[in-house]
């Protein structure tokens, strides 16, 4: 039974876009951060600070909302990373990574 559930499962991620790097190290994809990807970051980064400053009573805004800026800034930093990643393995549209990497395969 195990062995018949890993030979059927369907392949999701069929690259749209053509291939960088097929598995890219983590640092190479923080590397590969553009402008976009900041953005991400800072945004989930003021949110995070935003949303516990809004929700905390007095005397705890400041201590939570400092933690919850470091949790937007996790979400931040994976969510850009899961982007930078997906733009080398050719499931987002890459250009820019063509461009400056070349291409592993015709997309």
């Amino acid at each position: 039974f195990v062995a018949l559930f890993f030979i059927t499962m369907p392949v999701t991620s069929v690259a749209k876009y053509p291939i960088v790097d097929p598995s890219p190290s983590f640092t190479k994809a923080l590397g590969n951060f553009n402008v976009c990807d900041y953005l991400t970051v800072g945004a989930f980064t003021g949110s995070g600070y935003v949303f516990g400053w809004l929700t905390a009573r007095k005397p705890f805004r400041v201590p939570q909302s400092k933690f919850l800026a470091g949790i937007g800034l996790m979400a931040g930093i994976s969510y850009a990373t899961l982007s930078s990643v997906q733009r080398f393995m050719g499931l987002e549209a890459n250009p820019s990574e063509v461009k400056r990497y070349g291409a592993l395969s015709p997309g």
